[in-house]
């Protein structure tokens, strides 16, 4: 039986999908495809891994800046009773 499976996959891309009760339920793909995906998964993991710290980094960054000149408008503002 897994000969004629085996056969039919390679007929095409050797990628087929088992669908049970009309729900897909199991991929089946070649093992050179599965390792080819989860490299490239652990690839796309560190990059999104680094946006992410880029991306706090630029708004720690930022933050600060803004805190600064947020303090030193608020040294600026001064509050006077007017004479009415």
């Amino acid at each position: 039986m897994w000969e004629k499976i085996k056969k039919i996959l390679s007929k095409g891309d050797g990628k087929c999908i088992l669908v049970e009760d009309n729900q897909p339920t199991y991929v089946i793909i070649k093992w050179e495809d599965y390792e080819n995906m989860i490299d490239n998964y652990s690839v796309k993991t560190e990059e999104v891994n680094r946006n992410i710290d880029n991306w706090k980094a630029e708004n720690d960054a930022k933050d600060k800046s803004e805190d600064k000149v947020a303090r030193e408008d608020k040294a600026e503002v001064k509050i006077e009773d007017l004479p009415f």
